[in-house]
């Protein structure tokens, strides 16, 4: 009886199985790679803003334009999460497949969006005008100089739109070490024209080492906290944030955990509806190499 004054529904079979029309679920495939910088501002600065409440799920695989190995993406809502997985095997069809489920949502929108994420030159030329950047100095290859690590140091443009995790910016640099830099606006403050027919001086600051190449096939996806954070392979290095400043290295810096008698243990309650994605963020907190020492208590009911 109180079962049914909370719920007058509960034993209505009739019901049972009425399916709301507006849930819809769509899929795209598309066998020319993607640019993952492309396809991080799209979902960041326009899907998810304008769909992520109506998003249910969303998952795939993603054939990265300039990489071996497949890029499995899953998202719950706003919750997201990608990594580079395994490679692609011999004779393997290398293609992307990303499946929309959720609420009203607009299929046609949906499918101009994916494929202004394909790896072309105008993808790329079109995606910069839309953000203000469509008459950049420099072009891939350009010998450039970059206010980095409080010095001017010299490398050259490797790649044009590349998404730094808040904003897309211009470009990309790889410096005389190999370091991987970018410059987050087109102005003198922060990349210049190089010196031709000179040998470009040594860098007058140390950089930030490159760290370790991931495995070829790592386990789980990749350590990846979110989609948004940096993808699982290069670009690493430091970041040109602000003029002769090294604030972008400071901000990333982890600081000290402060001193603490508490000894309560912090617990997490996973909870989410059948096909949420819990086994796929299960599995992340498990596999991932962020260094914490965590039990998991499973309970079905």
């Amino acid at each position: 009886e109180r079962t049914l004054e909370m719920d007058p529904g509960f034993l209505d079979t009739e019901g049972e199985h009425v399916h709301d029309e507006t849930v819809t679920s769509h899929g795209f495939r598309e066998a020319r790679p993607l640019s993952l910088d492309l396809l991080k501002e799209w979902m960041c600065s326009t899907l998810l803003p304008e769909a992520g409440p109506r998003l249910y799920r969303m998952k795939g695989v993603i054939h990265v334009a300039g990489s071996d190995t497949k890029f499995v993406y899953q998202a719950v809502h706003m919750l997201n999460i990608g990594g580079f997985t395994t490679p692609w095997r011999e004779g393997e069809q290398r293609e992307s497949r990303l499946t929309f489920i959720g609420k009203s949502l607009d299929k046609a929108a949906l499918q101009r969006g994916f494929e202004s994420c394909i790896d072309t030159p105008e993808n790329v030329a079109t995606r910069l005008a839309s953000l203000g950047m469509g008459r950049l100095r420099f072009s891939v290859g350009d010998a450039v100089r970059c206010c980095y690590s409080r010095a001017w140091v010299a490398g050259t443009v490797v790649k044009l739109a590349h998404w730094a995790g808040r904003s897309m910016c211009p470009y990309q640099v790889e410096l005389r070490d190999g370091t991987l830099i970018y410059a987050p606006h087109d102005t003198d403050a922060f990349i210049r024209a190089g010196e031709r027919g000179r040998a470009p001086p040594a860098q007058a600051a140390a950089a930030v080492p490159k760290p370790p190449a991931p495995p070829a096939a790592p386990a789980g996806l990749s350590g990846w906290a979110s989609f948004f954070s940096k993808q699982g392979k290069p670009p690493v290095g430091g970041a040109v944030e602000a003029p002769c400043s090294d604030l972008a290295r400071e901000e990333r810096a982890s600081a000290p955990a402060p001193a603490s008698d508490d000894e309560r243990v912090p617990v997490l309650v996973l909870t989410g509806f059948l096909g949420s994605g819990k086994t796929t963020l299960l599995n992340h907190i498990l596999t991932a190499p962020h260094g914490k020492r965590l039990a998991v208590i499973e309970n079905e009911f």
